[in-house]
């Protein structure tokens, strides 16, 4: 494993495996949710991020009640903890908003390779969590919002196909309009699913990372 996807594994429990199911619901608040934060200009620098997440009425969860956001930050963690990844840095800021009555978390995090032997980077997570959700959302409102098409999901024969009742995800590869991002996945774990071991959660999650710029780029 290189570095870099060392650094990518850490930021978010990167999910590789991508689905749809048919009938799907609107995405509504998650999808607004993410594009009001974590495509911005905000998402090149983790404390700019922090500081739109306020400014969007997102509300810095120091105490985590809600079990199934303890159980995925317990395995964020322990992979930052995993010798493996020793010389990486890891900070994480945790928030929440209730919009029209249900709850969403919002994790934002900042993983540095402190490599000396070779140009050390720096990637910017972003994510937004329903984990109240019951259904994926319809990837069509994230298409429009990257102005960028799906790469591949678990429906299609192939590589990434997967049974939808462990998981539906869709992945956009790195879309022009944004640049430094990098993929960005639409996911979601069906109550009960034996990906939620490795998860920490069920439900659905939008997210995606950015590096950040050197001194020598900004």
């Amino acid at each position: 494993m290189t570095a870099f996807h060392r650094a990518a594994t850490i930021t978010g429990l990167s999910l590789t495996l991508t689905g749809t199911l048919s009938g799907a619901a609107l995405a509504g608040p998650v999808t607004d949710l993410f594009a009001s934060v974590c495509l911005t200009d905000a998402r090149f620098d983790f404390s700019d991020l922090m500081a739109k997440a306020d400014e969007e009425g997102f509300i810095e969860d120091a105490v985590n009640v809600d079990p199934e956001l303890e159980s995925l930050i317990a395995v964020i963690r322990d992979q930052a903890e995993d010798p493996e990844f020793e010389g990486y840095s890891t900070e994480i800021a945790i928030y929440k908003k209730t919009v029209e009555d249900r709850l969403y978390h919002l994790i934002v995090d900042r993983v540095s390779d402190n490599a000396t032997d070779y140009e050390p980077f720096t990637l910017i997570g972003c994510y937004v969590y329903d984990f109240d959700a019951t259904e994926i959302a319809d990837p069509a409102e994230v298409t429009a919002l990257l102005e960028h098409p799906v790469s591949h999901n678990t429906l299609d024969e192939g590589d990434f196909k997967a049974d939808p009742a462990r998981l539906v995800s869709y992945v956009w590869g790195p879309p022009p309009k944004f640049p430094r991002q990098f993929d960005t996945y639409l996911t979601f774990i069906p109550e009960g699913s034996d990906v939620v071991e490795t998860t920490g959660f069920s439900g659905l999650v939008l997210k995606t990372v950015t590096s950040e710029p050197s001194e020598a780029e900004q």
